[in-house]
């Protein structure tokens, strides 16, 4: 969850959960899970994917957030294998994760270029952006987006910093329609105030039946990904290995 969301609430919004289950199995169809040693979380939010991914690896994982507070750090920094920043740390990582991280920077060449300066020959980069710029709207305003891509446009984004692609593709595809309908009637009229995802207040069986139909849409996306097909979706990840300069 981004920092700007949190709430004061526990619960998790079903994207988070469908989002966070579909990227760790991306890591582990890849066997990145079994390999990784010391992990990049770069903008990790209130690094709850973090701690996940802890409990299916056995990596030391580094969450680096300019946002952290101190609260933040002091709270984080009671959890084994797990090392909040604030400041950028030297590395070297042989996985770095950047997830729904770089639409957020103006010069997102440069801040991926970053990023790579602090991970391995080899490592594994595992990254996830808002999918489609047609429907950039107020909810990508209030999160402080500065931009949303084309599968091509982040392709191009991730192959000038000497990645290679080795999976990607889109996911979160039934949401296309609702936010495409969304951002039509935003042109129509003032939008309406945005809940963000910590806002959920739903109870656990609503919350993980959700999950779970998002969870059966996402065997799509892995399967369309393996295939090399780009089916398009709310969202588009990719999975990229760090190639010798």
């Amino acid at each position: 969850m981004d920092l700007s969301e949190r709430t004061a609430s526990t619960t998790r919004h079903p994207w988070e959960l469908a989002r966070a289950g579909f990227l760790l199995d991306v890591l582990d169809d890849a066997g990145v899970l079994r390999q990784a040693r010391a992990i990049l979380d770069v903008g990790s939010g209130d690094a709850w994917f973090a701690t996940q991914l802890l409990s299916r690896c056995a990596a030391e994982v580094t969450c680096w957030d300019l946002h952290f507070d101190d609260d933040d750090l002091l709270r984080l920094r009671t959890r084994a294998r797990l090392t909040p920043v604030r400041t950028a740390p030297p590395g070297p990582f042989d996985v770095a994760l950047m997830l729904d991280v770089i639409e957020h920077v103006d010069d997102d060449d440069a801040f991926v270029d970053d990023v790579l300066s602090r991970v391995q020959p080899g490592a594994r980069v595992l990254v996830s952006v808002p999918a489609w710029p047609r429907l950039f709207s107020s909810h990508d305003r209030s999160l402080q987006h500065r931009r949303r891509y084309t599968p091509a446009g982040c392709r191009a984004v991730l192959r000038r910093a000497g990645l290679r692609i080795d999976r990607s593709g889109g996911f979160f595809h039934t949401l296309l329609l609702p936010r495409a309908l969304a951002v039509v009637v935003e042109g129509l009229r003032a939008p309406a105030a945005g809940a963000g995802i910590g806002s959920w207040r739903h109870g656990p069986l609503l919350t993980q039946g959700i999950a779970a139909a998002f969870g059966l849409e996402q065997r799509l996306s892995r399967a369309a990904a393996d295939a090399g097909v780009d089916v398009p979706g709310l969202s588009f990840f990719a999975l990229c290995t760090r190639e010798p300069r």
